[in-house]
């Protein structure tokens, strides 16, 4: 990953998944006030959610 001055941020193939991947990289929906968005973490990324 790179990231320019402005920001932007891209592999060598202009994409951004390893950014957002973590978005669904599990089996535990995270709320969001926003329901047209939705996040899926694994249990580990969930309970250190709601640990802090």
């Amino acid at each position: 990953m790179t990231m320019s001055l402005d920001g932007f941020v891209a592999d060598p193939n202009d994409q951004v998944g390893e950014l957002f991947d973590w978005y669904e990289a599990g089996e535990v929906t995270v709320p969001n006030p926003n329901e047209t968005v939705s996040f899926q973490v694994d249990d580990a990324s969930a309970r250190r959610r709601y640990e802090s």
